[in-house]
């Protein structure tokens, strides 16, 4: 009872953050209140203390009927995540990996039990196990790429559920493989917020994030059930998190990649973003995608230097 209450109340710390916590100057920006996204980034750019403030004239006098239009004509939900074919795809894939990544990392952890050795060992382990991983991936995110780091540690990650599932139950290789498996989805995972926040443009960036942790939900809530389906084979729950795996994972190849690209705002700019950019058409050196071609994201804040 006492523990029960003490998970609970940890929750209410949350509180504070409505009050400490600024909105998006970018969702602030695309919804037409300009002078509260202004207001936030000034204050961020003078506590960086890099020597720049933010143009506030600048917004004293431009005309605000057009942005208006503008802004209320951007104004999305996630039904438009669905109208266009550029968008439609990027999501169906993200909502793909969400739920791979979730079914797949949780069904390693409840396979714990089942290892061979100390339970609370193997349990100690299995979240151990995880720290190398989110620790190479801060410093490979920005070298190597959101794309191929997530496609390369599902597909790893599947291989390792598969492979697990024909060694002989409880031994030590078994158990080496799934520790491995773990530490590649776990990976995978952590990458898989940064990677879907960067794809969508800004108007539908919280509906696309919420869609897809609700995918990772529904696999959360399956993967019980099929953990149950060791008792017709004890291979089944195993390749059935495997083979989800390497199809996600290979699939993350058909996206984007975003590293060192502005994040689109306005539902144009999604639709433009990544059009024909895939990992084969970037290895054989006709990457289709041609953001010239298109308008660049309207700049949210132009800054200048301080002159004092």
């Amino acid at each position: 009872m006492i523990l029960q209450v003490v998970y609970g109340l940890h929750g209410l710390l949350l509180v504070a953050h409505w009050w400490i916590m600024d909105e998006s100057p970018r969702w602030l920006w695309m919804q037409g209140r300009k002078r509260e996204a202004v207001n936030i980034i000034d204050r961020a750019v003078r506590m960086n203390g890099r020597g720049m403030n933010v143009d506030k004239e600048y917004y004293l006098v431009e005309d605000k009927t057009s942005f208006t239009e503008e802004a209320g004509a951007t104004s999305a939900g996630l039904g438009d995540l669905f109208k266009t074919p550029n968008l439609r795809k990027m999501t169906l894939n993200v909502c793909l990996c969400w739920f791979a990544n979730s079914i797949t990392y949780y069904g390693l952890s409840l396979s714990a039990g089942k290892l061979s050795g100390n339970p609370f060992l193997i349990l100690f382990l299995m979240g151990l196990v995880e720290f190398p991983s989110y620790i190479s991936i801060s410093y490979l995110l920005d070298k190597l790429g959101r794309r191929s780091i997530t496609s390369s540690l599902m597909i790893v990650g599947g291989i390792c559920c598969i492979v697990a599932a024909y060694l002989t139950r409880g031994s030590t290789e078994s158990t080496s493989i799934v520790m491995f498996g773990k530490l590649f989805i776990a990976g995978s995972f952590a990458v898989i917020y940064n990677y879907s926040a960067e794809l969508f443009p800004t108007v539908v960036r919280n509906s696309a994030m919420g869609l897809g942790s609700m995918c990772a939900r529904l696999a959360g809530a399956l993967t019980p059930m099929i953990t149950l389906l060791d008792s017709f084979d004890p291979k089944i729950p195993a390749v059935i998190f495997g083979v989800i795996s390497l199809v996600s994972g290979t699939w993350v190849l058909f996206l984007p990649e975003t590293m060192g690209k502005p994040m689109p705002q306005s539902l144009m700019d999604g639709e433009n973003f990544g059009r024909g950019d895939t990992a084969f058409s970037s290895c054989m050196g006709r990457n289709k995608t041609h953001t010239e071609d298109f308008p660049p994201p309207q700049q949210m804040v132009p800054l200048r230097k301080n002159s004092r």
